[in-house]
């Protein structure tokens, strides 16, 4: 369970420092998938 969430916390920083490096067009985009990835975050966390 650590393992899953300790993976899906490293992949969202590396999403948002790539986020950090495009051009702010690209932000709505990071926006939608960052909440994909909170929600899918919160699951594992709860199961």
């Amino acid at each position: 369970m650590n393992q899953l969430v300790n993976s899906t916390l490293a992949e969202f920083v590396t999403v948002i420092q790539i986020n950090r490096a495009r051009p702010a067009h690209h932000n709505q985009c990071f926006n939608e998938k960052a909440k994909v990835y909170v929600f899918c975050f919160k699951i594992s966390f709860l199961c």
